[in-house]
């Protein structure tokens, strides 16, 4: 129970990181996305990606700039959707792995994408924020990058 105190804390300052730094440059890499998913594949555990899904979303719902919830709804349609999807996956490897980053990340997007659009039909607004931009599919690189990087750091630290 101890090693899970510092994950809320490990997503708040990869959050801040996130939405800080990488809007300065114009380049995205979802590092509270690729934290969950890597946490969704390696532990047993059904609450504690729950517990991460409504922290991590709500963090990225106060910092980025979307509707409230927005991300929040993501990260549970994500979590909902690959506890069916890893019922029929038997062994992780890299290589599925990077596939289910991918999946993700698209996943991640697309929801992201869709309830914006939603929320600003609801409240009446004209503020709509576009998900998809030119660096996307740099985006889904980076995103798998350091899916594959997550993945062998684990491991390693699994294998002691």
């Amino acid at each position: 129970m101890k090693k899970y105190i510092f994950l809320p804390i490990i997503f708040y300052l990869f959050c801040l990181f996130e939405t800080s730094l990488f809007n300065f440059i114009n380049f995205k890499i979802d590092f509270i996305l690729i934290l969950f998913l890597s946490i969704l594949f390696f532990k047993k555990q059904k609450w504690l990606p729950l517990i991460l899904a409504f922290w991590g979303g709500g963090l990225l719902d106060i910092f980025s700039g979307f509707y409230f919830g927005t991300s929040i709804l993501a990260f549970l349609l994500i979590w909902f959707l690959f506890l069916i999807i890893l019922i029929f996956v038997r062994e992780i490897n890299v290589f599925i792995f990077s596939v289910l980053i991918l999946v993700g990340t698209v996943i991640f997007k697309a929801s992201l994408f869709l309830s914006s659009f939603l929320f600003s039909k609801v409240v009446n607004s004209s503020v709509f924020y576009p998900i998809f931009g030119q660096n996307l599919l740099f985006e889904f690189l980076g995103n798998i990058i350091l899916g594959i990087a997550i993945f062998y750091i684990i491991r390693m630290f699994k294998e002691k």
